[in-house]
């Protein structure tokens, strides 16, 4: 499928009637884009999921760029539950679902519940009453630490085997026990974490010395690949990775951090290197209704560059490298960062924008506009 410039898209979505003009984008031919929000809903959503109903929670920022100490005290970011109300395939409600967060990146919902990473701690928010705002507000893990740059907690992520996952950067973290508050575990090295639903038994599955694991998805075996910026292979990149139960990943600079780890073998490589892009959302697309040829690729938002693009993998040995990468829609709008994608029910993607606001460790983003909103595709 080759890419053009289309004079009307409307972007994987749901056939929305709000449609990009061409200057705003490039997509692949056969595709359209459009916006799949009413405006003024969020301003700055970062990451989002659907629940079983097909209402979507979006974790977003108050459009600010605080440190550790700044978001502690202010806590201004906040989870908004988006709702489809005259079924037209455009969010047209908003609801304040859940506030007084430092950085949420994340959503789950998993039963009646939904679980979110938001610094230092994973959450758990329940709607008892049925009123779209959470009356149910309980830390189940704590313990990762963080800056404010967004290079620390993400997720969480449900894997087939029920556990719930979830990425957290090279931050340090001192993970305590729940009923006893004594200290489990602790160090400096970026992780995979898992945990029962309720947070107990906080278990490390893999990592490393890389700055910033973002998102991960699973194959149907429960087989996990994730995004990691600042993977410090050789040459340096941010890449898609395998992650392996007790694999351990490099930083050849700095011993301590994979001394950390029990090691049986050789450091770890990536799977896929895209260069210097700032990889954040993904997810795996597992449907296939838009090309068939997709199916179980590997969707990826670049912050950077306001690139998605489809990686599809293939087995070597142990583990898995790239067959094939291509961008499959890039953002032409000034100010646009890419910073989630997720598949509808349907097998439409949903790609969030996260506007202009965000400076804090973006190196292509020294100014912060936090009057330039994002918006959902």
């Amino acid at each position: 499928m080759s890419r053009q410039r289309l004079t009307a898209l409307s972007f994987l979505l749901l056939g929305f009637s709000t449609l990009l003009p061409a200057r705003d984008a490039t997509v692949d031919e056969g595709l359209t884009v459009s916006t799949a929000l009413q405006p003024g809903l969020v301003k700055h959503p970062v990451m989002a999921a659907f629940d079983d109903r097909g209402r979507l929670f979006v974790a977003e920022n108050a459009g600010v760029n605080l440190n550790k100490e700044e978001l502690l005290a202010q806590k201004p970011s906040s989870i908004r539950l988006l709702e489809d109300t005259d079924k037209d395939g455009v969010f047209d409600k908003a609801t304040l679902f859940a506030e007084g967060l430092t950085f949420p990146q994340g959503a789950l919902w998993v039963y009646d519940s939904l679980y979110v990473m938001s610094p230092p701690s994973l959450w758990r928010f329940a709607d008892e009453d049925g009123d779209g705002k959470a009356e149910i507000r309980e830390e189940l893990a704590t313990g990762f630490d963080f800056t404010g740059n967004a290079a620390d907690v993400h997720g969480p992520f449900l894997h087939p085997n029920g556990r719930l996952f979830w990425c957290h950067g090279r931050k340090g973290f001192a993970i305590p026990d729940n009923d006893t508050g004594q200290i489990m575990e602790q160090g400096k090295a970026a992780r995979i974490w898992s945990s029962r639903l309720s947070g107990g038994e906080v278990e490390s599955f893999a990592g490393g010395g890389m700055d910033n694991p973002v998102e991960i998805d699973f194959t149907d075996e429960g087989e996990i690949v994730g995004t990691v910026n600042l993977f410090y292979g050789r040459p340096r990149g941010d890449t898609l990775v395998h992650w392996i139960h007790g694999g351990v990943y490099p930083r050849y600079d700095q011993g301590q951090i994979t001394a950390e780890f029990r090691r049986t073998g050789e450091l770890l490589g990536h799977a896929h290197d895209f260069g210097h892009v700032a990889v954040s959302g993904m997810c795996r697309y597992r449907s296939g209704s838009l090309d068939p040829t997709w199916t179980d690729g590997w969707v990826v938002t670049h912050f950077n560059t306001g690139e998605l693009t489809l990686t599809n993998l293939q087995p070597q040995g142990a583990t898995v490298v790239e067959k094939e990468t291509r961008t499959i829609f890039r953002a032409l709008k000034p100010d646009t960062h890419l910073t989630d994608v997720l598949e509808d029910r349907n097998g439409d993607l949903l790609v969030i924008d996260t506007g202009g606001w965000f400076r804090n460790g973006c190196p292509t983003s020294q100014i912060a506009k936090p009057e330039v909103a994002g918006t959902i595709y």
